[in-house]
């Protein structure tokens, strides 16, 4: 028996041993997941004892495995949107294949462009060897001939404006207002950068939703903050509602209330959109988001009830400016018929009888520009957009 004690003694002191051993694994595991996530990455396991610890954790619900091989805290997983998860894989796969360019939906959700969630099921990368073209789990493949890439926060891309192309070739002309929305005030550009590129490209509107793409640029606005907003504009676009002003600035006490276009007034207000109406005023046109009543908008300090009166403020002084103020949510902004009844409430003019946009590309580019030139009487963003047309040699027909 007494041969027994320091047997049973040594067995105690391996498991508390292997106990620590293996407390200092999950923590190393832990550590490594932390500094994945601070690179916006998931964590890739190095060996097989790593997946089967990751593993367990996905049991646990502590871990989500949105991809082979990927693992992220379900925490943090929860907390992003589609488009932020998956630039968060896109990354993961970029690091472990950097070879890879990734194009459409992808490289545009990368570079910070508008699009739709649904568009992001799988990854989109391009191919350019015929071996290459294999679709897997988790990416789709797209064969090219030729196309050169850029690098984006260290990913590889297509180039921004073929990326917008090929995106807005796929998508209705609201959507796709909002990708040349977004990719215009992304990168910068001027906002006939788009259409400009299209005509020197004459392979790109021979294709496939080449007509939309070109109708999209031909009214891309860098001035839209959000995708919600272009696709509201577009939507009122297509019902032949005046072409309305974006990001007016108003200053209830400035001698010149409302800023022309372009400019702004420090500590005054914008709306998202706007229509001066002769004879009546400005009719403010607000779409409502959640993330203008959430108190990060505002101020770190700031609770809802804050938000909430800071917004009764605003719009207790652009009252004292605006004729009417129009509010429509997202989900009214996306269907043109309820978003006319409610404009047409407030008697916000139309310009002309609603748009098709069906048919051959030059007939809905004058389709377009005669609701531009219906709109010059009211709309400045109108009359600024024909001439910068006509720089172009593109101009309605008589």
């Amino acid at each position: 028996m007494g041969a027994d004690v320091p047997n049973n003694n040594l067995h105690v002191v391996a498991q508390s041993t292997s106990r620590k051993r293996s407390s200092r694994y999950d923590a190393s595991i832990s550590l490594k997941l932390s500094q994945a996530e601070a690179q916006g990455c998931c964590y890739s396991p190095q060996d097989g004892n790593e997946r089967r610890r990751l593993d367990r954790r996905v049991r646990s619900g502590e871990l989500v495995r949105p991809a082979p091989s990927s693992f992220v805290r379900k925490e943090l997983w929860d907390s992003m949107n589609p488009c932020q998860r998956h630039v968060m894989l896109a990354r993961t796969m970029a690091r472990a294949n950097p070879n890879w360019v990734f194009c459409g939906f992808s490289a545009a959700a990368i570079m910070g462009f508008q699009v739709p969630y649904s568009s992001l099921d799988h990854l989109h990368r391009m191919v350019y060897e015929a071996f290459e073209h294999r679709n897997s789990a988790i990416a789709q493949v797209h064969r090219s001939i030729g196309t050169t890439s850029v690098v984006h926060d260290g990913i590889l891309v297509t180039p921004p404006e073929q990326t917008a192309r090929e995106c807005m070739r796929q998508l209705d002309f609201a959507r796709a207002l909002a990708v040349a929305d977004s990719a215009t005030r992304v990168c910068g550009w001027n906002d006939l950068h788009l259409l400009e590129d299209i005509l020197q490209n004459p392979n790109s509107t021979s294709r496939q939703g080449s007509t939309t793409a070109t109708c999209a640029a031909l009214l891309a606005d860098s001035r839209s903050e959000s995708g919600g907003e272009s696709i509201a504009r577009a939507n009122m676009i297509m019902q032949g509602i005046v072409l309305p002003e974006l990001q007016l600035s108003i200053n209830p006490n400035a001698a010149h209330p409302v800023c022309d276009r372009g400019q702004s007034y420090n500590g005054g207000y914008r709306i998202d959109f706007g229509w001066q109406i002769p004879g009546r005023g400005l009719v403010a046109g607000e779409l409502d988001g959640r993330q203008k009543y959430e108190p990060q908008t505002t101020g770190p300090n700031q609770d809802e009830k804050d938000v909430l009166l800071a917004e009764r403020r605003r719009e207790a002084q652009l009252t004292l400016v605006c004729d009417a103020i129009v509010r429509f949510s997202f989900v009214e902004a996306c269907n043109p018929w309820t978003l006319t009844s409610i404009l047409d409430d407030y008697n916000v003019p139309h310009a002309c009888e609603p748009l098709k946009l069906t048919g051959p590309s030059e007939h809905c580019q004058q389709e377009i520009l005669q609701y531009l030139q219906e709109s010059t009487f009211m709309s400045k963003s109108a009359r600024v957009r024909l001439d910068a047309l006509d720089w172009l040699g593109i101009a309605p027909k008589a």
